[in-house]
């Protein structure tokens, strides 16, 4: 009688993939209108579903910006300025997770690398980080979070913002790893502060971390960090 040899089949393979990184958040538009006012002149204000408007449509002033969503084609948008009308940022784009491929036997293997988010735009935040242990021999790491754009108009509002280093979105987290199978949550952005001098901040949101899956079973994402509240300045000229 022969001897028997286990028979191993090449195709006999299980996928373990991290998910990935969640997109950091974009910014809304930005307008800078110059108006001359008479006493007891009115601007009407109004915050509502994503969208700040000054003025009255159809008259010789109405200023119209919108909020930055999360998708590479939805940055905010600004009308009616008579000096500038600049459209938000986008957000850093969120990273892939890795796959890990497990035989019956033999070492897993790495077929596809997890890796970071992107840096949000305008020179916004950076993306989260990855660990250096991009896999372990039953999952994959989920990719890290995008960061939040810077938002724009620095030009213009120069002297209300506290430093170009706070004046950016939260960072994407990081993906995840065996030892905690959750991605990480984005970071927020610095609130508007109220103050004498006005300073304000403002960013989109940070991405949050990617999925995890380990032994088949799949691990939530890090949530994604608030976005920065819309702000009107009116300013007193000589």
């Amino acid at each position: 009688m022969g001897l028997l040899e286990k028979y191993i089949d090449p195709d006999d393979y299980r996928d373990y993939c991290g998910g990935n990184g969640g997109r950091g958040g974009n910014t809304g538009g930005f307008s800078a209108h110059q108006v001359w006012l008479k006493k007891n002149d009115t601007i009407p204000i109004s915050f509502s579903s994503g969208i700040a408007t000054a003025g009255v449509s159809g008259s010789d002033l109405y200023i119209r910006c919108t909020a930055g969503g999360n998708t590479s084609s939805n940055p905010g948008s600004a009308t009616g300025g008579n000096i500038a009308n600049l459209s938000g940022a986008v957000g850093g784009a969120g990273g892939v997770g890795g796959i890990v491929r497990v035989r019956e036997e033999g070492a897993p293997s790495i077929t596809r690398n997890t890796t970071s988010g992107t840096q949000g735009g305008n020179s916004g935040a950076a993306a989260g980080s990855i660990t250096a242990s991009q896999s372990s021999p039953n999952g994959s790491t989920g990719g890290s979070g995008g960061g939040g754009a810077r938002a724009v108009g620095q030009a213009y509002a120069s002297k209300y913002i506290n430093s170009m280093s706070s004046y950016k979105g939260g960072n994407g987290g990081e993906g995840s790893t065996s030892g905690t199978p959750a991605g990480r949550a984005g970071s927020s952005v610095p609130a508007i502060v109220a103050s004498s001098a006005i300073k304000v901040t403002g960013a989109g949101s940070g991405g949050g971390g990617g999925t995890y899956i380990i032994n088949g079973t799949p691990y939530n994402g890090g949530g994604i960090g608030n976005g920065q509240g819309a702000c009107v300045i009116i300013e007193r000229g000589a």
